[in-house]
């Protein structure tokens, strides 16, 4: 703006390169700010869409990976490599992927729904809806790294104790997200159906997961 002020002033309002160039520039500036997220709402819907982002390519990833191995399996070279080969998934491995991927896709649906929750009823008017927003972000911003660590850990060779650790972690950043928004006041009577069909997902998924990785002493809990 002060170059275009400049302009303006030393070659008068008939106009030059320079001075077109200048207003290019406030207008692609204005443009710029327009485009800034006005208020805690939009903030918090920005974050929600790039942790999701996150989580749905930590997913495509793997998905992309177990789709390569099963095509790999059908040649007969690589039935020969994956005998000698650490970087195979076994058929054991792929079952205990599946409800990890189940937690991974229940976080994903969970970011989804509770973005179209705050798009829908979410406001800014009040200090303590704001604070609830806030608060919201928080939870949200685990997701990300706990899908990231149980993704990490599912690629061969498989440690169980490290995708029981990382599931339970998952699960546990997925529980708090859903019962914070439970009882936030953005969260409907509406919403009460699918929060319960996450938490169960959420629980099932994690009990299999526990079921295929018992601790040392056997246990399951």
């Amino acid at each position: 703006m002060q170059q275009l002020a400049t302009d303006l002033r030393l070659q008068g309002p008939q106009g030059s390169k320079k001075q077109l160039q200048s207003t290019g520039n406030v207008w692609e500036t204005c443009d710029s700010v327009l485009q800034l997220s006005r208020d805690n709402k939009s903030l918090v819907l920005l974050e929600l869409s790039s942790v999701a982002a996150m989580v749905k390519d930590a997913l495509g990833e793997i998905e992309e990976a177990l789709r390569t191995d099963t095509e790999s399996r059908w040649s007969e070279l690589g039935d020969v490599l994956d005998e000698f080969s650490d970087d195979a998934w076994t058929e054991v491995d792929r079952e205990l992927i599946a409800p990890c991927l189940g937690l991974v896709k229940t976080a994903k649906a969970c970011l989804k729904k509770v973005s179209a929750a705050i798009q829908t009823n979410a406001d800014c008017c009040i200090d303590g809806h704001i604070q609830h927003l806030d608060e919201l972000v928080d939870n949200v911003q685990a997701l990300s790294p706990a899908v990231d660590d149980l993704v990490c850990c599912l690629y061969p060779p498989l440690d169980k104790d490290a995708v029981r650790l990382n599931a339970t972690k998952l699960s546990t950043a997925v529980n708090i997200v859903l019962h914070f928004f439970r009882g936030s006041y953005f969260c409907g009577a509406a919403d009460e159906e699918w929060i319960n069909f996450l938490c169960n997902a959420v629980n099932h998924n994690l009990d299999k997961v526990k079921g295929l990785c018992p601790t040392l002493n056997g246990s399951v809990a």
